[in-house]
């Protein structure tokens, strides 16, 4: 699998994480199914009595619900800036501690964790 087709699978997943309950029913049972329990078109067509083509189709459907739900929303977008903020701040804290006030460090690491 190329890395773009893995960053673009860790991408959906992560929106399934967020948005996956305003998905239908059907729509998250395929999703869970083929991107969680890693079974084909044609397992999950056979378990479920539905054609590989409504399988594929409602696949499709939940995937761009949750991209269009991210384009609406962001919220994925700003967790993941929230995580690279946390991050740098938490670097830049250890990385200044020796000229820090113990209190001060005590009081970041308090407030980011809070917002956690």
């Amino acid at each position: 699998m190329g890395a773009d087709k893995l960053d673009m699978r860790f991408y959906i997943a992560g929106l399934y994480d967020l948005y996956g309950p305003v998905l239908t029913e059907k729509q998250r049972r395929i999703y869970e199914m083929h991107d969680l329990q890693d079974l084909s078109l044609s397992e999950i067509s056979d378990e479920l009595g539905i054609s590989r083509q409504g399988i594929s189709d409602q696949l499709q459907r939940a995937r761009d619900r949750l991209e269009e739900l991210e384009n609406i929303l962001g919220f994925f977008e700003r967790s993941v800036v929230w995580d690279r903020v946390y991050t740098d701040v938490l670097s830049l804290v250890d990385l200044e501690k020796d000229r820090l006030p113990s209190d001060f460090i005590s009081e970041i690491r308090a407030i980011l964790s809070e917002a956690d």
